[in-house]
């Protein structure tokens, strides 16, 4: 059970989850990589490679972004995490960032702006943000 589902309001029920895209561990893999090609003279490489990847690994199991029917979370972090919460009704507009290599991959930022202004973008790694961004959108339709 997740954080979202253990803060649930009363009457409040999850709509979508959207997680992190797995293209966040490119950078770990091509060290690990690089430290592999280049032999025992590049063992520090490997060692700093297997250390990113297991703290990437920790951050892609642990963070959570979460449309419910009355709000949005978005939780990061195991040891100190970090959470956002806007309810639906506060929500102004929905800004996308999306480079070339997240529009061929699928994953992407999001910033909602709310009455008490812009939030700085989640992610930019999330998966499907298209798919998260219209669940946010039907939700506040619904309202």
């Amino acid at each position: 059970m997740g954080y979202t589902e253990q803060n649930l309001m009363s009457g409040e029920s999850v709509v979508y989850t959207a997680k992190l895209h797995e293209v966040i561990f490119l950078g770990p893999i091509m060290l690990l990589s690089f430290g592999l090609l280049f032999g025992k003279g590049a063992i520090w490489l490997d060692i700093i490679a297997v250390i990113l990847f297991i703290l990437t690994f920790i951050d892609y199991k642990n963070s959570e972004f979460v449309v419910t029917n009355k709000r949005i979370v978005v939780k990061t972090g195991i040891v100190s995490h970090n959470s956002f919460e806007l309810m639906l009704n506060k929500i102004e507009g929905i800004a996308l960032q999306q480079d070339l290599f997240g529009k061929i991959f699928n994953y992407g930022g999001l910033a909602p702006t709310g009455t008490g202004g812009k939030i700085a973008y989640w992610h930019k790694c999330i998966k499907k943000p298209l798919v998260l961004r219209k669940s946010i959108q039907e939700q506040i339709d619904t309202k």
